[in-house]
């Protein structure tokens, strides 16, 4: 694997070193003096330590910037010191597809990020639907007796609807462009990248969005606590656990649904969102690719990418909605069509028997 880039954020002298791209051949750090440098420098080598004598892991209370300490001590052990982004290289791609089949991977690039806890979170470019066909492939099963079915969507409750409507049922301003979040507050589901990448749209892009984010999960309080730290705590708002009515109506208000996830299956709110007409913003990760698959449906980026992340929403908030097209593509998923694959294949086999 070849080191592509890094970022280290609350070690030591370095608040955010911004994303550092690196060359194959060779990397230059510049800076007016060395504790950046080398605490840069620290970070990478406890990525991947090797015993040398050198500490080798991450502490909070030696590592942590001091002068934010006190005030951040709650959220300092699940804080990410270091996210570093790796490109595969041939030999490897060649070892990854002779162990799970070609196709397996959806890309090229690695993601892995260590916290103050000192655990490792590995985020890959792999294709679940393919991985899934070979290993079932290589238990014996016949090929010609595998069939995918998608979830459906109640499109009595998920359909399109009048935004300024439902905005004033929700109290929402009419004029504000409003990003949508659906989902637990878990670490897998990455809802601390999004807020992080709202607060970088509204400091550096002039924007005035509102971001609404709909659930509930252990990370909830370092969520409302990130919104206050980055002075965006009035334009996020935590609307809790809400009931599938509900979700349709924040849907129908909103310009655009983020699904920031470093994993997922093919989640079911972005198939929700799609009826309802609003375009998606998601990481290609899991199965999203196939539910994402036209352009006009929405984004997708690389996961944990929170620069891609800002652009991405940037694009589509800037782009004409076609809520009439996304929700007539969304009819697919219906629990209609659901029920009626079902039933082909049920009597398919019955007859076969």
């Amino acid at each position: 694997m070849l080191l592509k880039s890094v970022r280290v954020k609350q070690y030591k002298s370095v608040t955010d070193s911004g994303l550092v791209e690196f060359d194959c051949n060779v990397t230059c750090l510049v800076g007016k003096n060395e504790s950046g440098k080398t605490a840069f420098l620290e970070t990478l080598y406890r990525l991947n330590p090797l015993p040398m004598g050198h500490l080798e892991t991450f502490d909070g209370l030696r590592d942590y910037p001091r002068r934010t300490y006190n005030r951040d001590r709650e959220s300092v052990p699940g804080t990410t010191v270091i996210e570093a982004t790796f490109t595969l290289e041939p030999d490897d791609i060649s070892e990854v597809s002779s162990v799970f089949g070609k196709g397996v991977l959806a890309g090229t690039h690695l993601i892995i990020c260590k916290n103050y806890e000192n655990k490792q979170a590995w985020t890959r470019p792999i294709n679940e639907q393919e991985l899934i066909k070979h290993l079932v492939a290589n238990a014996g099963v016949d090929q010609t007796k595998l069939h995918v079915i998608y979830n459906g969507v109640d499109l009595s409750v998920f359909h399109t609807g009048n935004r300024q409507a439902a905005r004033s049922s929700l109290g929402l301003p009419q004029t504000v462009p409003v990003i949508l979040y659906v989902g637990n507050f878990l670490p897998v589901k990455n809802p601390l990248l999004l807020i992080a990448a709202h607060a970088e749209l509204l400091r550096t892009r002039g924007a005035h969005h509102l971001l609404v984010m709909i659930g509930e999960g252990p990370l909830l309080k370092r969520a409302r606590g990130l919104a206050k730290k980055s002075g965006i705590e009035d334009r996020v708002l935590f609307a809790g656990r809400k009931q599938p009515g509900e979700v349709a109506l924040f849907m129908q208000a909103a310009n655009v649904l983020c699904v920031p996830s470093s994993n997922e299956g093919i989640p079911n709110v972005i198939r929700q969102a799609l009826a309802c007409g609003l375009p998606v913003v998601a990481t290609k990760v899991g199965g999203v690719p196939e539910v994402l698959n036209q352009p006009f449906l929405g984004r997708m980026v690389e996961p944990n990418d929170q620069t891609a992340l800002v652009q991405a929403l940037t694009d589509i908030l800037s782009e004409e909605p076609q809520t009439i097209r996304i929700s007539q593509h969304a009819k697919q998923f219906s629990w209609g069509n659901t029920a009626e694959a079902y039933f082909r294949l049920l009597r398919a086999a019955c007859h076969a028997n």
